[in-house]
């Protein structure tokens, strides 16, 4: 609490100028952060669309197992035609 006085005190005495200044700053701050957000969104995107195609088109069978072993996410079915998709929930213990 007693930073924020300081720092408040200290903005009482700053120029017009400089109070300008130090927002402009912040302004272009805010900018490149938006920015950068979008761009961490395309990249995390992009990551997903990557991952749920390798995990679709993987030639084994793979599970997404919780951490109560609980089957989350099957990649595909057996060849002998049983769905995996059936077992979705179930616990991977039993």
């Amino acid at each position: 609490m007693e930073l924020n006085n300081l720092q408040f005190m200290n903005d009482l005495e700053k120029t017009k100028e400089e109070l300008l200044k130090a927002l402009l700053e912040l302004h272009q701050e805010n900018e490149f952060l938006k920015v950068s957000h979008k761009n961490d969104l395309a990249v995390l995107k992009r990551t997903a669309d990557l991952f749920k195609s390798q995990f679709e088109n993987s030639p084994d069978i793979l599970l997404i197992i919780d951490r109560n072993f609980k089957i989350e996410l099957i990649n595909r079915s057996i060849s002998n035609g049983l769905k995996l998709k059936k077992y979705l929930g179930g616990n991977t213990c039993q």
